[in-house]
This record gives structure tokens, C-alpha cells and sequence, in this order.
């Protein structure tokens, strides 16, 4: 596949954060993999201090993944090694940034922000976002987003910028092929949840900006014809959201809580076993979840945003809600699932909406974006 951007020397490019850590992030991995495989990419590596000034006679891409901000969980529950640590976490953040800057003024370097979030859902008053909103302009050559349907929802700030929009690729295989029957089999029991039950699934990082709460409260008012299970899967990353999660399902036999990091080899039985997939984040302008369930057939049922419009089909691959409705399109899901044919034709066309989402086409088409910030000036 070739380009229409006539091709500047070769790049170096920095990848942040550390692509060799981001085990629950496969994006990362994965760029770096299809960008190392390309002719006019010299070397890609990470962004820390240590390579903040190599590869100097190099045309160097930085790349950041998202815009870190200081995310100051509540206080209460936080020890003081903790506190410490975050803020550690944000000084040596500032710090690195800093000397990209330093960098830019110096050496032939361009720097792109990938937005896979928005700030809403962090603990962060609104003037210090305002600060590093600037601090990122100053510093971005360009920004790269994975929903076009977010066009509207950007920052008025970074909209000064060139900017691609392209599709996120899917993560067909990333955890290896869809789980066989005969690999499921006795699973479900071993997690509580009964063989017959309807399973909506909820996964990835327990944090408050996932909405688990309100997912709980709807699955619990939901009428269902059949027996239904909520089962909660993921990592512990806010403890007052673990904690209100905790007290709404006690007593609860229909939900079960799994607070644990998840096996990279145990991913796809999971989505196996489940026969939907929840998602309710109100923040991000993607979701690694929502792509990773179409990935493995699974139909995801979505809050109504941005990527959701772009690659959801209400009752085609998936399902489409608003909070007041989320009730009663779980009643519907519950219902579509009795019917095998129309809930295979469902997790067939999800499949299908991810196949044309390669990483080949979406790595040609950032590459063509890193050269193209060269020949602007």
C-alpha cells in the first residue's frame, strides 16, 4: 500500500508510555509492532529519560498515547506512601515533558498526542486541566483520533492543530483464536454463574468513570423472562468506586465480582463465556473493550457516544442505550439471546464490523501523518 505523502528520510519514533509494560493495554504493543515493520520507520522505542535524547541526527516522531493529568483519587482510604507515589508519578511526568520541549527547540523532533480520553471522570479541578490543556498545545505538532463521530467533543484548543482521524485496528487473535465450546466447558460453574443464565459482562479496571454503579442499579431493576447474570471482572484502580460496588451487590446472588487483574491467556475464554459485553464509560472518545468484544463475536451493549455510533448498529451487532433506557434494552438483549439464529447472526456481524480494521491500514495512514507534520514547515 503506498501513500499519497511523498516520504521525508526515515523516522525514529518514541513510544509513551512503555510498550514493554502496557500488558493490559495491547494498543501500545501493537503500534509498536506494525511500526517496526515499516521501511521508512529506522527504530521505534519508549519515551523515558534515558532515550529522551537519542537517535539526535534522526527525524524523531514522540508519540504519546494519551494526555496523562494528575488523577488525585479522594484522599480518604490513601496512605501516605501512596500519596507520594502519585505524586512522584505527576513531577517526573512534568519533568519528561519538559524535555521533550527542550529537545524540540534543539533537534529535529515533532511531537503527537494520541486522545483516547476526555478529562471528564478524573479527580481534577477544572483550572489545572485548563494549564495542562495549554502545556500540550505548546508542545503538540498534531493530534491523531480514533472516532470521526468525536469531531465535536474535541477541546476548541487542540482543534488548532493538524489532526488524523482514522479507525481504531481490531484485535482479532491479539489473545489468540475464539475460544472453542469444548474450551468453555465446566468455566461457568467455576465462577458461579449457571450454564442456561443469560451473562452480561463487564470488564477492565475497576474506576469511577466506568459507571458500574449505575450498570448495577439497572441490572437490578431489569425484568428479565429468563435467568440473567452480571458478572464484574477487572483490576482495582479506585477503591472508593470498589468499595460502593461492593455494598450494592451484597446479597446479590445474580452478580457476580471478580477484582482481579486478568491473565493475558485467560481474555478470550472469558469474552467466551459471556454472551454480552457492557460498556458504560462516559469519558473516552474509544473503547479497547468494546473493540476487543466485537473482535471475539461478541455484541456489546453500549452507552450512545462516539465511537459506539460509528461502529454499533442498534440490534445488528450490538445494542445502543441511554440510562433511562438501559433497563429495557437489557430485557430486549436477554430475549434476542433466546433466539440462536438472530443472536449468531448478531455476533457474526460483529465480527464482521472488525475484520476491515486492520493495523496495516491504520499504521499506514499515522506514518503518512508523521511525515506530513515534516513537510509543514
Amino acid at each position: 500500500m503506498r501513500s499519497n505523502i511523498i516520504f521525508c528520510r526515515k523516522i525514529f519514533v518514541l513510544l509513551y508510555p512503555d510498550v514493554n509494560t502496557s500488558f493490559s493495554n495491547p494498543y501500545i504493543a501493537m503500534l509498536a509492532k506494525y511500526l517496526s515493520l515499516r521501511e521508512d520507520i529506522v527504530g521505534v522505542g519508549t519515551l523515558s529519560f534515558k532515550t529522551i535524547f537519542s537517535h539526535l541526527r534522526s527525524n524523531c516522531i514522540i508519540h504519546f498515547q494519551w494526555i496523562p493529568v494528575p488523577e488525585y483519587p479522594k484522599i480518604k482510604g490513601f496512605s501516605v506512601r501512596e500519596r507520594v507515589r502519585l505524586f512522584y508519578i505527576h513531577i517526573a511526568y512534568l519533568t519528561l515533558l519538559f524535555l521533550v520541549y527542550i529537545r524540540k527547540l534543539i533537534f529535529p523532533t515533532r511531537v503527537i498526542w494520541t486522545l483516547h480520553d476526555r478529562a471528564k471522570g478524573y479527580y481534577i479541578r477544572p483550572a489545572l486541566m485548563g494549564v495542562f490543556r495549554i502545556l500540550h498545545f505548546h508542545i503538540a505538532d498534531g493530534y491523531i483520533m480514533h472516532a470521526d463521530e468525536a469531531r465535536n467533543d474535541i477541546p476548541i484548543l487542540y482543534k488548532k492543530k493538524p489532526m488524523l482521524f482514522c479507525d481504531r485496528p481490531n484485535f482479532i487473535g491479539q489473545y489468540g483464536p475464539i475460544a472453542l465450546p469444548e474450551e468453555l466447558s465446566g468455566l461457568r460453574q467455576k465462577l458461579g454463574v449457571e450454564e442456561d443464565a443469560v451473562l452480561f459482562l463487564l470488564f477492565g479496571r475497576i474506576r469511577r468513570y466506568k459507571n458500574i454503579e449505575k450498570i448495577i442499579q439497572a441490572f437490578c431493576s431489569a425484568r428479565f423472562s429468563k435467568k440473567a447474570r452480571l458478572l464484574i471482572v477487572g483490576a482495582i484502580h479506585d477503591k472508593d468506586a470498589f468499595e460502593s460496588i461492593k455494598k450494592l451487590i451484597e446479597k446479590k446472588r445474580d452478580i457476580v465480582l471478580l477484582p482481579e487483574i486478568v491473565p493475558a491467556a485467560y481474555i478470550r475464554l472469558l469474552f467466551g463465556i459471556a454472551d454480552y459485553v457492557l460498556i458504560a464509560q462516559e469519558r473516552g472518545y474509544t473503547s479497547g473493550v468494546m473493540f476487543t468484544a466485537m473482535s471475539y463475536a461478541k455484541p456489546v451493549i453500549i452507552l450512545r457516544w462516539a465511537a459506539a455510533l460509528q461502529y454499533v448498529r442498534h440490534g445488528k451487532n450490538g445494542f445502543l442505550f441511554d440510562w433511562k433506557d438501559l433497563p429495557r434494552v437489557l430485557e430486549i438483549a436477554s430475549q434476542h439471546r433466546n433466539d440462536i439464529d438472530r443472536y449468531n447472526r448478531m455476533c457474526k456481524a460483529a465480527l464482521e464490523t472488525m475484520k476491515p480494521l486492520t493495523w496495516e491500514k491504520t499504521v499506514e495512514k499515522i506514518t503518512s501523518f508523521y511525515h506530513s507534520l515534516w513537510q509543514m514547515r
